[in-house]
């Protein structure tokens, strides 16, 4: 009996990996089995994320990226309290410039989190990031120093500080400070673009033209106006 039991089970397995191949396949099988259930459609809306940052097809990722904040709604519906659910749509909506509605999202994650959950402060990350792109400056500073307090080494929200702190307040030097820190712990061609543009308005040119240098290197494309500044 007991060996009829393992076989019949093991049918039941192999036939299960046939249709699990990756995580889209699964989660795919079992919304087509339970359609408004929550977690299946927020787990599928973070593969469909992932799937669309491996994407170079511009129209290719903003699809995925929109059928996982489809997901996402649904789960929602399902369980408002699904903070992940939350993250997940948020961050896809800033990928998308809806800064409106990825503040609400923001908003959201980090109410339906405690402090001692890291997703608690990527809502502050998330939240001064839509506030950046909507100008809305102030908050987006505090936002970003509330994120820092929780991780000081999370070179995105440095440089999206600088970026804040450059642009809306012309702060040049402090804006330089982050710079340098974004760069420290990841050296990426729009950190280099960022602290050649901030290098320029403080008059130190060769700096300026090293940095802008080292960001066409890292594949970071620079305006041909600023390559005319530059005499590059």
């Amino acid at each position: 009996m007991l060996l009829t039991v393992i076989i019949v089970f093991g049918v039941i397995t192999y036939q299960r990996t046939k249709i699990w191949k990756d995580s889209g396949t699964l989660w795919n099988d079992v919304i087509k089995q339970y359609k408004e259930a929550a977690v299946p459609r927020s787990n599928r809306a973070h593969y469909l994320s992932e799937l669309a940052e491996k994407t170079t097809d511009g129209t290719k990722k903003d699809a995925l990226y929109q059928q996982a904040i489809d997901d996402c709604t649904v789960a929602l519906r399902g369980d408002p309290d699904l903070y992940i659910a939350y993250k997940t749509r948020g961050l896809d909506l800033l990928q998308l410039n809806r800064y409106e509605e990825a503040l609400a999202d923001a908003d959201s994650l980090i109410f339906l989190t405690t402090e001692n959950d890291p997703n608690h402060s990527l809502g502050y990350s998330m939240r001064g990031t839509a506030e950046m792109n909507l100008r809305q400056y102030d908050k987006a500073l505090e936002d970003f120093n509330k994120r820092l307090t929780y991780d000081p080494g999370d070179d995105g929200v440095l440089n999206k500080r600088g970026a804040t702190l450059y642009n809306g307040f012309h702060k040049y030097p402090e804006a330089l400070v982050d710079f340098n820190k974004a760069i420290e712990i990841n050296p990426k061609g729009s950190y280099y673009l960022n602290r050649s543009r901030c290098h320029y308005l403080l008059g130190n040119i060769d700096k300026a033209k090293t940095d802008a240098q080292l960001a066409v290197q890292k594949g970071t494309a620079i305006s041909a106006e600023y390559r005319k500044l530059l005499n590059l």
